[in-house]
């Protein structure tokens, strides 16, 4: 559990535990999963700018 939720200087309300929660919640959730696409399309991007064959007339 979070030591902020625990020491009880974070209150989550009743129902929106599976929203908000930031061990499991959904915000949380999708924060990770943005950041993560993001990290991915910029090694990708940074791969096919190395990769990239240059041709010499």
């Amino acid at each position: 559990m979070n030591r902020l939720i625990i020491s009880g200087f974070i209150h989550i309300a009743a129902g929106k535990k599976i929203v908000i929660s930031p061990i499991s919640g959904i915000v949380a959730t999708l924060l990770y999963l943005v950041v993560g696409c993001g990290i991915r399309a910029y090694r990708k991007f940074k791969e096919t700018i190395i990769h990239r064959p240059t041709f010499k007339y």
